[in-house]
């Protein structure tokens, strides 16, 4: 009777996805909008697969990024590759004088015909001081834009689409 039911437990196992099972790739694309829904073009867009192999270690797997430039209409389209069957991307959309935009897609879920918005434009403003309240000249200045995420945890914009800045005498 043991050996019955190991013997079903590793067929079993068997029909379960391997690790690591061998990479493919996901077609994702869809539109980026304009805060008010319409198609919006020239927005640059970042996609990011990660490897969700190891369900304790979500944001810890293997990444990789790929970027295209929205058509004239917001469409985008990228083959991406995911390294197992276990995987999420995340759609980020950026283009000045706009707010970012996101969109994540989970393995089950469509990864085509996605609609990306951009937010409304927003700034951040304030003043740099020493500890003796003097005006901080010619410091570099940078923000981290976080997009919350289900459950624990974020994604940070890699630092090359920051725009830092650089402080003045006022």
């Amino acid at each position: 009777m043991i050996q019955r039911w190991i013997f079903a437990l590793v067929v079993g196992l068997g029909a379960l996805p391997a690790v690591g099972a061998a990479p493919h790739t996901i077609i994702v694309s869809g539109k980026v909008l304009h805060p008010h829904a319409r198609p919006i073009g020239g927005a640059g867009v970042s996609v990011v697969t990660n490897d969700i192999t190891d369900p304790f270690d979500s944001w810890g797997g293997p990444h990789t990024l790929q970027r295209v430039t929205a058509a004239a209409d917001g469409s985008f389209r990228l083959e991406v590759p995911v390294r197992s069957e276990f995987w999420s991307i995340n759609v980020l959309a950026f283009k000045d004088g706009y707010g970012p935009g996101q969109q994540n897609v989970w393995r089950g879920s469509s990864s085509t015909g996605l609609a990306v918005p951009l937010s409304p434009p927003s700034f951040v403003a304030g003043r740099l001081v020493d500890a003796a309240r003097r005006p901080v000249i010619g410091a570099r200045v940078s923000a981290k834009w976080v997009i919350p995420a289900e459950g624990e945890g974020g994604y940070q914009i890699p630092a090359e689409v920051q725009s830092p800045a650089v402080t003045d005498a006022e």
